[in-house]
């Protein structure tokens, strides 16, 4: 799991970290510790120079005669031996130099590598060990007129120092276990509340089902996991609307098959009952005649809606090729009018420019305004009015079929651009039409890159307003 690799990882990290913190801790504790001794024994060498050029100017040192040794600060025999050395330790011991010879005063040397050094003017730190005492030796050439007169060597005990370091140090191998401890438990605890969300994100994801998509993720805080939320919720939202256009799309084409096999099947059924009239009933040239004619009709009636679906197919394929060239609206407009036999001696009330053009297919934009005047034509009385506007708006053109006919319920005007659509089911195909009319007007104009809007009311009449581009971009 990966809360346990987490966990693992975390305690790893940590206690690596903790060693590596602890060992620098030490170390610069130590350091300073240790630093501090040399700082102070050089201060003490400082003070001790001092002092030397005050004496030496006011009563200038002899040699000894005898002895060698000048100063011997803290030589208590009444006390034992360790409080002595310790003691002494506190003070500075000062010897001299005769000539080249170096005198040794038996037992007063803190380190004898030291003073040949500063018998060469040379500074030197050393560490001895006396009476099992660790002490830091400072050894310092005492210079007059550019000659080394003297050495002198300063001593300070590191016996507390060294206690102090080994108790860090021993503190320190306590603590790192318990430490990593702590933090190990502690990590599994912030893991586990770490790694919540995602548990909280996992079990709503199970709760989605494919066929219900409502559901969505808690959504908690500001960070990264609530990001995460989000995002998933919002591709479920978008999978949401695309099933649900997939479904409409669906039972759209299962009601556009269905409707189709009924449009189809009802001109086959009338074909099917003449011929079977034909060939079992009555023979005389009329009745022939007129069964064929009935048969006629209804093969137009199939092949009208046959091409119908093929250009709707055609369309939704992306292959509807136009031949764009610039017509007269007003020339396709009075072929249209032509071409629908409802029309037949109606006035129609015309509003359009003989200069009034665009570019368009005009065949398919003819057989736009076909369906818009049958349409019309279908549901209006001869009483009633039809009429076609067209003019430019900027750099567009829009064309306005209207009629004071019957008009559509307000609840039909959404699914009128349907395909195989009737506004009154109980309509027959005479005053009905197929239903497709309004799904080709659509299809056309959006191939042109313009928009059809329709306005209805009951009593009153409908219009639909076609809006093109003056200029259609053909794209691929």
């Amino acid at each position: 799991m990966i809360r346990t690799k987490l966990t693992v990882w975390n305690g790893v990290v940590l206690s690596m970290v903790l060693a590596a913190l602890a060992l620098v801790l030490y170390f610069t504790v130590r350091t300073i510790r240790y630093q501090a001794v040399d700082d102070d024994l050089r201060a003490r060498a400082s003070l001790l120079h001092q002092i030397w050029r005050d004496v030496e100017k006011h009563a200038p040192p002899k040699p000894p005669p005898d002895r060698n040794l000048l100063f011997d600060f803290g030589d208590d025999p009444n006390m034992a031996k360790h409080l002595a050395l310790e003691a002494r330790m506190s003070h500075p011991m000062l010897l001299s130099i005769l000539g080249r010879d170096l005198v040794d005063p038996k037992g007063h040397v803190w380190d004898m590598h030291g003073l040949i050094s500063a018998a060469k003017g040379i500074q030197c730190f050393t560490t001895i060990q006396d009476s099992g005492i660790r002490a830091r030796i400072f050894s310092v050439p005492i210079v007059s007129k550019s000659r080394v007169v003297a050495v002198a060597q300063l001593a300070t005990p590191l016996d507390t120092i060294d206690e102090d370091v080994h108790f860090l140090g021993q503190a320190l191998l306590l603590m790192i276990p318990l430490a990593i401890v702590v933090t190990t438990f502690t990590g599994m605890w912030l893991t586990k509340r770490m790694l919540k969300p995602i548990r909280d994100i996992a079990q709503a994801a199970e709760r989605i089902e494919y066929s219900n998509l409502n559901g969505r993720l808690p959504v908690n805080g500001q960070d990264e996991f609530a990001e995460l939320a989000t995002t998933f919720n919002g591709m479920l939202g978008r999978l949401d609307a695309s099933f649900q256009k997939l479904g409409a799309a669906y039972e759209a084409q299962r009601r556009f098959t269905a409707d189709a096999s009924h449009e189809l099947k009802t001109p086959l059924t009338a074909i099917k009952a003449r011929v079977g009239i034909a060939l079992h009933g009555d023979s005389s040239p009329a009745r022939v005649r007129d069964h064929i004619e009935a048969i006629d009709t209804a093969a137009d009636q199939m092949t009208h809606i046959v091409r119908d679906l093929l250009l709707l197919a055609v369309s939704d394929d992306g292959r509807l090729n136009l031949r764009l060239r610039r017509v007269s609206l007003l020339a396709i407009v009075l072929d249209a009018i032509e071409l629908v036999k409802p029309l037949e001696g109606r006035q129609i009330d015309l509003r359009i420019s003989p200069r009034l053009t665009t570019w368009a297919d005009q065949d398919l934009l003819r057989r736009v305004i076909v369906n818009l005047l049958d349409n019309a034509a279908r549901h209006t009385p001869d009483s009633g009015t039809i009429g076609v506007e067209a003019k430019r708006v900027g750099h567009q053109v829009s064309i306005h079929v209207y009629d004071t006919g019957d008009g559509i319920p307000e609840e039909n005007l959404p699914f009128v651009f349907e395909r195989l659509y009737r506004v009154d089911s109980s309509r027959n195909r005479d005053s009905g039409g197929t239903g497709l009319g309004l799904a080709i007007v659509k299809s056309i104009v959006e191939a042109h890159r313009g928009m059809v809007e329709i306005a209805s009311h009951i009593g009153t009449g409908t219009s639909v307003t076609i809006t093109l581009p003056r200029k259609v971009i053909r794209t691929t």
